[in-house]
């Protein structure tokens, strides 16, 4: 972190703990300083965790071409649950504040959760609708391809566990991990390393969580989509409230309409991995500051409508 980006009103960063082909990995060295900096001033690490060696170790185990058939056998389970674990390890020695993004494994949780010193205070945890809804099967189907993301698709034992752990209040947050890809983009990869690799969930993150959770809890789904975010990334209470004075930000939500032939309405994508499958509860109108921003079926402020919020300094003991 810079002071200059912390008087910018930015007191968060994302990193990596892999991807080094690609010069984007943060050794964990700078990683254990980045959290000591976490707890002096008062800053977030989003941390996406798989453990690089062993991925990099799979893929020349694979042969000379890996395919997105592969995907699952070189970033297997160990990948994440190992990278997650340390992350584990590392806030409690630190005391910083770390938020693992895309949770695609509830191993992973199980074994964060186990660390001495573990603490909600020092390291929560981030799921998307893909993880919650899907299954590795997907990718072993002929179009596979469509259901490439990163962290991959997990077996259904994992899935389960994951769901429990949301159910549990173990996850804190759900997000979409949106990554617009086109159908064409995505069969056209002759290998894994050419694949664009995420999953268009825009727009369908809320009814995919409410389908799963079949008993459908309506406070969870608003803590995880809302007010937990907000607080957790330091943008509480302008965000994920309605407290006079605060932004006047309302999803209304009907939790009893269905949902069939899922469409990518408002984004790039040209399908939507979700086809196919029927879901509960819909996003029937969004107010944004206090004016109709989607009327259920057309978005209705112009582009640029969203405002920059700067933030102040994060502390996680101050979250309820």
């Amino acid at each position: 972190f810079t002071s200059e980006s912390l008087l910018l009103g930015c007191p968060t960063i994302k990193v990596f703990t892999t991807y080094s082909e690609s010069g984007r990995m943060t050794e964990d060295g700078f990683l254990i300083d980045l959290l000591e900096q976490s707890r002096e001033r008062g800053t977030v690490v989003l941390v996406h965790a798989e453990n690089d060696p062993i991925i990099q170790h799979e893929i020349r185990k694979s042969g000379p071409v890996v395919t997105w058939k592969d995907l699952g056998s070189v970033r297997p389970v160990i990948t994440e649950r190992e990278a997650v674990g340390r992350m584990s390890v590392y806030a409690a020695e630190t005391g910083g504040q770390v938020y693992i993004v895309h949770v695609s494994a509830g191993s992973s949780i199980l074994l964060a959760s186990s660390i001495p010193g573990f603490s909600a205070r020092n390291i929560v945890f981030e799921t998307c609708p893909q993880y919650v809804v899907f299954t590795d099967r997907s990718l072993k189907s002929d179009d596979g391809a469509l259901f490439g993301c990163v962290p991959p698709l997990r077996p259904a034992e994992e899935r389960d566990l994951l769901i429990e752990f949301v159910r549990q209040g173990m996850v804190s947050t759900l997000g979409t991990d949106h990554c617009p890809f086109t159908s064409a983009e995505k069969l056209a990869a002759g290998s894994l390393a050419e694949l664009p690799l995420g999953l268009g969930s825009l727009g369908l993150t809320a009814s995919a969580l409410w389908t799963v959770l079949e008993e459908g809890d309506i406070c969870l789904l608003t803590r995880m989509m809302s007010a937990n975010a907000a607080k957790l990334l330091g943008l509480y209470p302008q965000k994920g409230s309605l407290i006079p004075g605060t932004d006047a930000d309302i999803v209304v939500f009907d939790p009893n309409s269905c949902i069939e032939n899922l469409p990518n309405d408002f984004t790039a994508c040209d399908y939507s991995p979700y086809s196919g499958l029927s879901m509960t509860g819909k996003v029937v109108a969004t107010v944004m500051r206090g004016k109709l921003a989607y009327d259920g079926q057309y978005v209705l402020v112009p582009e640029g409508y969203g405002a920059f919020i700067a933030r102040e300094q994060i502390d996680w003991s101050e979250v309820s």
